[in-house]
């Protein structure tokens, strides 16, 4: 992709540049196989920081990498990775737990139960839990991937209605293939139900998500026919005068996407 802009913008040389440079980056990845959590975060953190959010190519790079977590999740589901695919999809990267007493909270290890990480003392499950209930608090400060793309998309009011519910409708594929996944490939089945053989092709046509990049190449493309021409509207977009309106409801209701605190 090496194209001139044709139309002025209203962003600045150097956001389109970085818009330009970013999207080659993804048109270079092996998906899925040369990104993961960690590399998809960075590339968040870097549009984030160095985008402008009253750009268009700056939300359509957002849903770009939307579709690459989602797609990443959907494969390491299909492979029967479930923790690999569920840190992506549900699993949140940062939780804190404030204890009573501590000035410091405590940041819950990923993958380990919090009975287990904060029960030193061995107390009894029921005992742990009630002193948990009146002592401690949770605190999500660092979403999941996916779930946090798909606040962005959805509170910006640049994204389209109908891609963002054809988004969560894939979610729920993904969350299908990790639980019926493994035992679609004969590895494992949920309890009380049959092991399915991997010849079983209709069960695992019915519950494997389906590896498309279609909407990933496509949003590539827009992404390069905006930063390509100024008067390119993407139908990933929403209309002008409709983002206005749902950017002003959602300064209205405070400020989205921030971490809900949760106690348990």
């Amino acid at each position: 992709m090496n194209l001139t802009p044709v139309r002025p913008h209203p962003e600045t040389t150097h956001d389109l540049d970085f818009y330009h440079r970013i999207n080659d980056r993804l048109d270079q990845e092996v998906v899925p196989y040369t990104v993961n959590e960690s590399s998809l975060v960075a590339y968040r953190d870097m549009v984030c920081r160095e985008g402008n959010a009253a750009s268009a190519c700056y939300w359509l790079l957002l849903a770009r990498l939307a579709e690459l977590a989602l797609l990443c999740a959907g494969y390491y589901a299909d492979c029967g990775e479930v923790t690999a695919a569920g840190d992506l999809l549900f699993n949140p990267q940062r939780i804190d737990v404030h204890v009573r007493g501590k000035r410091q909270p405590i940041v819950k290890d990923r993958h380990r139960p919090l009975s287990e990480q904060l029960n030193a003392g061995g107390a009894p499950y029921p005992e742990f839990i009630n002193w948990f209930h009146h002592n401690a608090i949770t605190r999500v400060t660092e979403p999941a991937l996916i779930p946090d793309l798909l606040s962005r998309l959805t509170h910006s009011g640049w994204i389209s209605a109908a891609f963002l519910d054809a988004y969560q409708a894939r979610m729920a594929q993904v969350a299908d293939a990790m639980r019926f996944g493994p035992c679609a490939t004969g590895l494992s089945a949920p309890p009380g139900q049959p092991v399915f053989r991997s010849s079983d092709g209709g069960f695992r046509q019915a519950h494997h998500f389906c590896f498309e990049t279609t909407c990933y190449r496509r949003l590539g493309h827009d992404i390069e026919q905006t930063w390509c021409d100024a008067a390119y509207r993407s139908p990933y977009l929403v209309a002008a005068w409709y983002r206005e309106i749902a950017t002003a409801a959602a300064r209205e209701v405070g400020r989205p996407g921030l971490p809900e605190q949760l106690s348990i």
